[in-house]
């Protein structure tokens, strides 16, 4: 019988065994991430949700709330739900539901929504890994996050295994973050089910009620389908979760027993003759029930079971990791690792030293000294880069002032042993082969304007679809599609994104969260009437020109080049492509794009003009906003790259945007000097 004070004696038992180097056999229900995810009820609100959000769901809706109205119990009221979505939707819409809940605990620190994601909408393989990797926006209970600590630092007392009842990844997020590897296991009803895992020293994730998203084997059930009241459970299932309990100590907490899988595999286990102990950790603290249930799990199981009651997760597992000394001395109270990056350009990045010859230190100094974004996809240990992909659209007008940041940028890298192609999307050019004859001479003047910088490849999209077309064989028997329609084919047919993310990818509507929509649904209307459905093709070309250049470069030595603005356009290619390839986006221009006037002039003194204009404004001097813009990439990024001095004007030496605001502040005619620097970089420098 279990008395007063259940969290510490189980935790107290709990240490006692890991400290005697005995092994223990782990089983974690949802009430350990309870604090942080919705458990059986809440699930079953969102279903109500997503029933109500459903064009047709008048007859779901119905259906459910029958439901309710014959069931009390939360457990029989799952199940029939469960039942009652595949009659009326499908055998496997309760995925999305359960997606949605997983989904509650991935909070970035910026709020940002998910890239290209609705809600409501299935997270595919690529998505959810891709998620799962960002460790830091995941919300972790202190139970869970001790529970890492534990798995990560003695993997050998729990055989390298763990087994949960729970189709989120927080206990891996909680392995990971610990400093471990982690793989996820699930049941396969139509296949062998190892019970030993990979061959490595990760530590394994079997997760008894399924995933919550598909893992590499095609199948799109993700909760195992319920057996009818008259069928029993598969015996290949039962079994395979009898060998997964491999020692004869079972700490169970956080799991109540409702669905009796794991209390009939501990019978199973009872009837080869073993006798488990069974350290049970209760939700309740009622001494009166505490005998009942121990009495009942162990007429259920065959096995010694000694209950705890009142088992608070949150402060048990953190104190047998303490006991232990594996909880870190003074562990952080923060959720997210945040960066400053202010801080980071004073501190780290040294003004007025050359460029480092290394690209990905370069990228670096980039990323910490004038802001740029660089999103690596294989990892927190890129390797160096063999090839740039620069995508670029190709406009009647000069090229702008964006274009020369980029093309410096590329240039430097090129320095850096580096290919470096330029994809030029003609298809909507009036006047292809003049606008493309202008594009290229103007970028190879800038980047002469770099030392030992390599003249880059240009190639016209057009002609190079227009190549396929003719001459390609298609693209069965190669591991991407590089015909444009088997592009469409995978993008749009098999991953099926949701059309409002396409819109945004292709930048047919601006990308602005989920829920600022409405806010600028004036915006959206006017473009969804004036832009050309021709945009739809971009991906399309684009990616397909790209999959023939990854056929020979790696995709994790393959770095895309471009601005903000096309995040949403490289998501969905992560979306809907499993390659590990990375991206390098120039800082963002506020409120200004590359069609706008300001970001193209003809003489110093119109651009002074501009300069006066957006000084004029209210927010005229904040970072990100045209000005300072300027400074940072078309002042001083040209000197830092190319190598040359800094000039000293009236006694201040212009070497960064404090000295420079400041001496404008001091004296505005300081500004036809940085218009005429600027001016000289993006008009004249390099010719010849």
């Amino acid at each position: 019988m279990a008395e007063p004070g259940g969290t510490g004696r189980f935790a107290e038992h709990v240490a006692q065994l890991l400290e005697n180097g005995d092994g223990v056999a782990l089983m974690v229900g949802s009430g350990v991430s309870v604090a942080v995810l919705p458990r059986l009820a809440g699930l079953l609100d969102l279903a109500d949700e997503y029933a109500l959000n459903r064009p047709d769901g008048g007859d779901l809706v119905a259906a459910l709330q029958r439901v309710r109205a014959e069931h009390v119990d939360v457990v029989p009221t799952y199940l029939a739900y469960r039942r009652e979505f595949a009659a009326w939707v499908s055998g496997t819409e309760f995925d999305v539901v359960a997606q949605e809940a997983v989904l509650r605990g991935y909070q970035p620190a910026d709020g940002a929504p998910i890239p290209n994601h609705g809600r409501w909408q299935r997270v595919g393989e690529v998505l959810g890994e891709r998620l799962e990797r960002d460790l830091d926006s995941w919300l972790l209970p202190g139970g869970m996050a001790a529970l890492g600590y534990l798995l990560a630092n003695r993997p050998d007392l729990f055989y390298s295994r763990v087994l949960t009842t729970n189709i989120d990844p927080l206990v891996e997020i909680a392995i990971r973050r610990a400093g471990h590897d982690a793989t996820t296991l699930t049941f396969h009803p139509d296949g062998a089910n190892d019970v030993h895992g990979p061959p490595d020293d990760s530590i394994r994730v079997y997760h008894l009620h399924g995933f919550w998203r598909p893992i590499g084997d095609g199948r799109r059930r993700l909760l195992p389908e319920l057996p009818s009241p008259t069928e029993r459970r598969p015996p290949a299932l039962l079994d395979w979760v009898r060998r997964l309990i491999w020692a004869d100590n079972v700490c169970v907490i956080g799991y109540s027993g409702w669905d009796g899988l794991f209390l009939d595999a501990l019978r199973e286990v009872s009837r080869t003759g073993r006798t488990p102990r069974v350290l049970w950790a209760a939700h309740t603290s009622d001494e009166k029930a505490l005998p009942e249930l121990a009495d009942r799990l162990r007429d259920r199981t065959g096995c010694t079971v000694e209950v705890f009651g009142g088992v608070d997760s949150d402060v048990a597992l953190p104190a047998v990791a303490t006991r232990l000394g594996l909880m870190p001395v003074r562990p952080t109270a923060v959720r997210h690792r945040i960066r400053h990056l202010d801080w980071e350009r004073e501190l780290i990045s040294e003004q007025g030293v050359a460029p480092p010859e290394d690209c990905l230190d370069l990228l670096r100094q980039l990323d910490r000294r004038f802001g740029w974004v660089r999103s690596w996809a294989a990892g927190e240990r890129p390797e160096q880069p063999e090839l740039l992909f620069w995508p670029v659209r190709v406009r009647a007008s000069q090229p702008s002032v964006i274009h020369l940041v980029q093309a410096l940028a590329a240039a430097a890298i090129s320095a850096r042993g580096v290919r470096v192609v330029i994809c030029l999307d003609d298809f909507t050019s009036t006047d292809a082969v003049t606008s493309r004859d202008v594009f290229e001479s103007t970028i190879r003047r800038w980047f002469r304007q770099v030392p030992g910088s390599v003249p880059p490849e240009l190639v016209s999209l057009s002609e190079e679809v227009e190549r396929v077309e003719i001459y390609g064989a298609g693209s069965d028997g190669l591991e991407r599609p590089i015909h444009p329609w088997d592009v469409a084919r995978e993008v749009y047919g098999e991953r099926n994104p949701s059309l409002l993310s396409v819109l945004m990818a292709t930048r047919v509507i601006p990308d602005v969260p989920l829920d600022r929509l409405m806010d600028h649904a004036p915006v959206i209307l006017r473009a969804l009437t004036r832009q050309s459905a021709r945009r739809l093709l971009t991906p399309l070309t684009v990616w397909s020109y790209l999959h023939r250049l990854l056929q020979r470069h790696p995709p994790s030595r393959v770095i895309t080049l471009g601005g903000r603005g096309e995040i949403a356009f490289w998501e969905l290619w992560h979306s809907s492509f499993d390659d590990p390839i990375n991206q390098l986006y120039n800082p963002y221009l506020r409120d200004l794009t590359d069609d706008s006037p300001l970001v193209r002039w003809s003489t110093p003194a119109e651009l002074r003009g501009y300069l006066d204009e957006r000084l004029a404004t209210a927010h005229g001097e904040e970072e990100g906003q045209y000005f300072h813009w300027l400074v940072q990439n078309a002042f001083l990024l040209p000197s830092y790259l190319g190598g040359y001095p800094l000039p000293v004007v009236r006694g201040v030496r212009l070497d960064s945007w404090a000295s420079i605001l400041a001496a404008v502040r001091a004296d505005p005619a300081t500004l036809d000097f940085v218009a005429d620097r600027v001016s000289t970089t993006y008009l004249r420098a390099g010719e010849g």
